[in-house]
């Protein structure tokens, strides 16, 4: 079943790897003042997770406060709330996006979670010592040509007038578009964001939706040289696994495509570009 996916950060937002490294008592506070356990993982210079103890009393002016330095935040660096969410143990957990010379900095992120007015831990990801130039050289409408001359499809959505109806409808705004809107954003060239190999470059990000053939791309082309950064697929493929009663091979195992819980074709997308089975009549 093809599923759209949402996603709050690129699919490449990691808060805490299996390869962090690990610092406890007096060597947390010194990576981390007041903190009592401290991880540094492999795409971070600086901790991606901080445990205060339970005596500790710390609340979120006084962290933030603590970030600046613990980070190592230039003045160009800042936090922007963008969600707060309550759970039922009663944590508060305040999610604040990085951003360089106030552009958004792609899967950088820090979040609090707070108890009884005090911060008990924090994870995330701060990329640290950006050397941007933070002013567009290229134009948006230049930046979104080459984003159509990559994906290269033979119609796009918003192209398509029931497409542009039904959004409209959907979004409940007459004014509710497929077109792709430019956002100038930071990102790392490729997705890789290891300290060592990572290049960040400024970007026009675009939200590109083809209708023949169909595809659903974040497309990131730099915002100076019109070369394409990053593309993020937000179209997914799932297979359910089932068995099947076959005139000559007895029982096996295939994949199909899910569309309810009762319900499923034959088609596998483990395979090439896809093994659809179809009628007579070209129904499913």
């Amino acid at each position: 079943m093809i599923q759209k996916l949402s996603y709050l950060l690129l699919s490449v937002f990691i808060t805490v790897t299996a390869s962090a490294t690990e610092f406890t008592g007096k060597d947390a506070h010194k990576k981390f003042p007041g903190a009592e356990r401290v991880l540094i993982n492999e795409i971070s210079n600086v901790p991606s997770f901080i445990v205060f103890p339970d005596h500790v009393q710390i609340d979120e002016e006084k962290v933030m406060h603590l970030l600046r330095d613990g980070l190592g935040m230039n003045a160009e660096d800042s936090w922007k709330l963008y969600k707060i969410q309550k759970d039922k143990i009663g944590f508060t957990h305040k999610r604040f996006n990085q951003y360089y010379n106030n552009i958004k900095v792609e899967t950088g992120e820090y979040i609090l979670h707070i108890k009884n007015g005090n911060v008990k831990h924090i994870n995330g990801v701060f990329y640290d010592n950006l050397n941007i130039n933070s002013s567009p050289s290229l134009s948006e409408a230049s930046a979104l040509q080459s984003a159509l001359d990559h994906i290269g499809a033979r119609t796009y959505k918003w192209e398509n007038q029931i497409e542009e109806a039904y959004i409209k409808l959907f979004e409940d705004d007459m004014s509710a578009t497929y077109y792709p809107k430019g956002e100038l954003v930071i990102m790392a060239k490729d997705a890789v964001f290891k300290p060592e190999e990572r290049e960040f470059r400024l970007c026009y990000k675009f939200d590109v939706y083809a209708d023949m053939p169909m595809s659903r791309d974040y497309v990131y082309v730099d915002a100076h040289n019109g070369e394409i950064v990053y593309k993020q697929s937000r179209i997914c493929h799932g297979n359910a696994v089932g068995t099947a009663n076959t005139r000559y091979a007895g029982t096996q195992t295939i994949n199909t495509d899910s569309l309810s819980p009762t319900s499923y074709r034959l088609r596998d997308y483990t395979k090439g570009a896809g093994v659809l089975t179809w009628d007579l009549n070209n129904g499913t």
